[in-house]
């Protein structure tokens, strides 16, 4: 079997905090057993990393290196002859008054370039692709640029950038990881309760359908909980068919996505029915994911039909034009892009692919719904999902304040960082296609965003934490049980001819009846008009999320239609019955 790609967490791994259980871990208690602790110092801010020595290069449209050495060699085949030699004269005085360089001149600066910088390797980003061929002229003239380091990098970027075929170049950066059913330690699980997964479940448990690809350090995709989820992978780091997870980052964040449910051991996934693409981007031990092989899971992903893409992965400095590219080509396949906000306890401004455009960030909380202590933050951060919180720089047992999930050779381990809330919004994400399969990823943001719960944090982390059963009852008019109620009222005939369908009660049509001195209440009538439509339902949902949509907000919970001082599912259940006549 081929494991191609996985959703990519190497953001925040030197970050994590974690506790690893042991293999038969599922038939402990999950406190006061042998469970082994290890502690992380959480890292300072050492600024960007990158590779030595190699940088990436986006040059004009067919001003490729390559393609004006073509050039060069078709203007030296024409100069054999005279009238070639005049053709060759004619485009120099054009390219003289449009104030361009001659291809003999490009070429000549590009080997002065090389010589200086030590270059040894000029390759395409974007190699063909491993799952499907892909369309990417936009990204076409990206070059990963290999020297010896005979000068620093910074220099290399410099001369690069200089040339007159060059739209940008940059260093390759490296990016680090930032991490009601009946299985075993389902009651650790606090970010399922927090983000009430349990309505949630009863709306949808999720879709074989829906392929979200997971890049980052792998997936142990032998675990007993992931058992028969990873449907396709590719090591980006090492090139090669196999993305077996050493490190435990991206087996933790898939088994938040998905992990086997219902099957009483081990945790519960997000998603009960799911496909999960293994595309690994980090080495087997330690040390940074580049930002090529990053950008070329992301692209292959997209091309290929993951729809949700789960990005537990960053580093400095912010988002610039190639990984802005990397995005918009990835969303222009319809892919949903979520991404971890860092763990420097910084604006996430400061960090990529965090801050581009087009993505949902996602900051951190513990289960107070503060902001944990060392989540990035700021205008960027889009939602805040459950990542959890460390004491002393380790993740506690009792209580458990970190994320329970899978790890490396059928261990569960605690785990904290915005690795491990970026999972929960794909996982919801990946729930709102399977209810809706043609929902674009502008509208999923929106509904993740609209529909979370309001929290107040002392730093910005998008304002709501994610909600996954209200994001669900968002996909409105609500469909969860079609089956209509008998109604009480008696049929007026046993003929074949359909009564009225624009209001409840079968009242003439040919000569208006007058209401009655006490009319009989309807029973999913909010608005008082008699009748109960689309109008009282947008009452009830109103007052329920209480996102502040409504035009003319009542003065009491006139949604309260079972009188109990609540407005919740019993009030829906008893208009839809009433409305479903």
């Amino acid at each position: 079997m081929k494991y191609i790609l996985l959703v990519y967490s190497l953001f925040f791994i030197h970050y994590s905090l974690f506790v690893v259980f042991p293999v038969n871990a599922q038939e402990l208690p999950l406190v006061g057993k042998d469970i082994i602790t290890r502690e992380k110092q959480l890292p300072k801010d050492t600024g960007p990393r990158f590779i030595t020595g190699e940088i990436i290069v986006k040059f004009k449209d067919k001003q490729a290196p390559e393609d004006i050495r073509k050039d060069v060699e078709k203007r030296e085949e024409r100069a054999t002859n005279f009238f070639g030699r005049a053709q060759n004269l004619s485009e120099n005085v054009f390219l003289q008054i449009k104030g361009e360089e001659t291809p003999e001149e490009k070429l000549q600066e590009i080997k002065v370039v090389e010589q200086k910088t030590g270059t040894i390797n000029v390759e395409k980003l974007f190699k063909e692709s491993k799952l499907q061929k892909r369309q990417q002229a936009i990204l076409d003239t990206i070059r990963v640029v290999k020297t010896t380091s005979k000068i620093s990098t910074s220099e290399v970027e410099k001369l690069y950038d200089q040339l007159d075929n060059v739209e940008y170049a940059r260093p390759n950066y490296l990016r680090e990881t930032l991490e009601i059913p009946n299985d075993t330690y389902y009651n650790a699980l606090w970010g399922m309760t927090k983000i009430d997964m349990p309505r949630a479940w009863d709306i949808t448990k999720g879709s074989n359908n829906i392929v979200v690809a997971v890049v980052d350090t792998g997936i142990g995709y032998t675990h007993e909980d992931l058992a028969g989820k990873v449907t396709d992978g590719w090591d980006y780091y090492y090139n090669d068919n196999n993305p077996y997870d050493f490190q435990g980052h991206g087996t933790h964040v898939a088994g938040t996505i998905g992990a086997v449910t219902n099957n009483s051991k081990g945790v519960s996934g997000i998603n009960w029915n799911i496909q999960l693409w293994a595309l690994k981007v980090f080495p087997d031990t330690t040390g940074g994911a580049p930002d090529d092989a990053i950008s070329n899971a992301v692209i292959d992903a997209a091309a290929s039909g993951a729809k949700i893409i789960n990005l537990s992965l960053g580093g400095e400095p912010g988002c610039d034009s190639y990984w802005q590219d990397i995005i918009n080509t990835a969303r222009g396949y319809g892919a949903t892009i979520i991404v971890a906000a860092g763990n420097e306890n910084q604006d996430a401004s400061n960090v990529s692919p965090a801050s581009c455009q087009g993505v949902i960030t996602v900051g951190a909380t513990g289960p107070n719904d503060q902001r944990s202590s060392y989540s990035n933050y700021g205008s960027v951060v889009d939602i805040a999902a459950p990542g959890g919180e460390v004491v002393n720089n380790t993740c506690p047992q009792n209580p458990v304040t970190c994320i329970l999930s899978t790890w490396t050779q059928n261990q569960y381990a605690l785990d904290a960082g915005t690795s491990m809330a970026a999972p929960h919004v794909a996982g919801v994400a990946a729930l709102l296609l399977a209810k809706n399969p043609n929902l674009t990823p502008d509208q999923i943001e929106s509904i993740i965003k609209s529909s979370g719960d309001t929290i107040t944090t002392d730093k910005a982390i998008g304002g709501k934490r994610l909600n996954a059963y209200k994001a669900l009852l968002a996909l409105t008019p609500p469909t969860a049980t079609p089956t209509p109620v008998p109604t009480n009222t008696p049929t007026p005939t046993l003929t074949p001819t359909p009564q009225p369908t624009a209001t409840p009660t079968p009242l003439p049509t040919a000569t208006p009846t007058p209401i009655p001195p006490t009319p009989t209440p309807v029973p999913g009538d909010v608005d008082g008009d008699g009748q109960t439509t689309i109008l009282d339902f947008n009452i009830w949902r109103c007052e329920f999320l209480e996102d502040g949509m409504c035009a003319e907000p009542p003065s009491n919970k006139t949604a309260d239609l079972n009188k109990d001082n609540f407005v919740d599912i019993i009030d829906f259940n008893i208009w839809r019955d009433e409305f479903a006549k």
